[in-house]
């Protein structure tokens, strides 16, 4: 049910991400005005990769009619196959199809731009998406915020959400704003060096190699590395080398790699397994585009993660606006926003640990790991699979709109109503 319109009150959104683009949808349907500021020339800038969107993300984007769309291109993933580096083969999981019994949606893969561009065709009013605006300043008063842009544009609002990525302006105007008050001065000076590196991951996308079929994932686990091989929709080959660097890095002071590097590096990978009797040369011959970029670790969002606090935010702002009699003021805006971190940052930041395991787990970080990765997690598939669940339970859906009748339908079935009474999930 969408909430009736309200007096002017608009969110400014800093950057056309996965985030931003999901919350400008979410507040379109709430008939709550905004205007999103991309510094890109289009929305759907390639970065060279594809991405995973599981349940709880495609939950909230088939709650506002998007999830069809997106499913046009996606190839559900069926089985995981592990191997070592030199081909032996680790161990089989259908982790994939236990989460779609239980969850109702497939773990799936798709060009991280298709998904933009699809979350941007969805998004009614295009005029309130604008591009080339690159910001440079953020300026509050009690009235609400004015935003400064590079081509010397200014855009007023009542708040602005910060959905522009690891190096993001909007972070550092907080970190401004922090540093200018005695009370938080201590704590942007710790944010400022909170996220660290110490991986990096060589990613791209190949055309169809032989060998290797639509819907299966080949993963790969070495010492310092992990190779993560998925053929996509049309035999589309998404790949990633996750790989250790030589030190762990502090923000800001995380390395970028160049061209050059990418090639020396993708070198030493060509004469890896990534499949039964695959090399990666083989798939790095059909490479159609690459990157080469650091792993920032901290609480931060992938793209399932950042779908539902986009959700959470709009429901948020949502239920603010619904509860003022007139336009909610500054002390309002300043009185949920903690709210809504709040009861994002535990969850986000155990889902955010828990990668950091997995990724040194796999890449035989240490002794003890290297023994549960070789020797406890071939035989433990099911309870990868309950791990993985945990990242729907407690998930976020959008208040003021209907789930979708797929979960019903699905429960209809004898088999996925014995799947879906796992841990308590009604």
């Amino acid at each position: 049910m969408q909430t009736e319109k309200r007096p002017p009150f608009k969110v400014l959104i800093a950057g056309g991400s996965i985030a931003g683009l999901t919350l400008a949808n979410a507040l379109a349907r709430a008939n709550i005005d905004f205007l999103l500021l991309e510094s890109h020339s289009r929305i759907d800038a390639s970065i060279g990769g594809a991405l995973t969107i599981v349940s709880n993300g495609l939950r909230i984007l088939d709650q506002m009619g998007i999830y069809d769309d997106i499913s046009k291109y996606l190839e559900p993933t069926g089985d995981i196959y592990t191997y070592l580096k030199d081909g032996r083969l680790l161990g089989k999981m259908d982790t994939p199809r236990v989460m779609q019994k239980r969850h109702f949606y497939p773990v799936a893969w798709l060009p991280r731009e298709q998904l933009l561009r699809i979350l941007y065709e969805h998004v009614p009013d295009k005029n309130k998406v604008l591009v080339n605006k690159r910001i440079l300043s953020v300026d509050h008063s009690d009235e609400g915020v004015v935003v400064r842009c590079e081509d010397g544009s200014e855009y007023a609002g009542s708040m602005i959400a910060g959905a522009d990525g690891i190096h993001s302006t909007i972070r550092g105007e907080m970190w401004r704003y922090m540093e200018e008050s005695k009370k938080w001065k201590i704590k942007a000076k710790k944010d400022r060096k909170a996220m660290t590196a110490e991986y990096a991951c060589i990613l791209g996308i190949s055309r169809p190699t032989e060998g290797l079929k639509p819907g299966e994932i080949h993963r790969t686990w070495g010492k310092g590395f992990t190779t993560f091989v998925n053929v996509g929709k049309g035999n589309q080959v998404f790949w990633f080398i996750f790989t250790k660097m030589d030190r762990n890095f502090q923000y800001p002071g995380v390395p970028k790699f160049t061209r050059e590097e990418l090639d020396a590096r993708v070198k030493t990978f060509l004469d890896t397994h990534v499949g039964a009797g695959i090399k990666f040369e083989s798939v790095y011959e059909n490479v159609t585009t690459s990157a080469f970029v650091p792993l920032e670790e901290g609480t931060c969002q992938g793209a399932s993660l950042a779908i539902e606090d986009a959700a959470s935010l709009a429901n948020h702002i949502v239920s603010m606006v619904n509860s003022t009699s007139g336009m909610p003021s500054s002390v309002d805006i300043t009185e949920t926003l903690p709210k809504w971190a709040a009861g994002l940052r535990p969850r986000a930041k155990a889902i955010c640990d828990a990668g950091a395991t997995f990724t040194r787990l796999e890449a035989l970080a240490n002794w003890p790991l290297k023994f549960a990765a070789l020797y406890i997690s071939p035989h433990i598939g099911g309870v990868f699979a309950d791990l993985v669940s945990v990242c729907d339970i407690g998930a976020p859906r959008l208040n003021f709109l209907a789930l979708p009748e797929r979960e019903d339908d699905s429960v209809a079935t004898e088999k996925g109503a014995k799947e879906r009474k796992w841990k308590g999930i009604t």
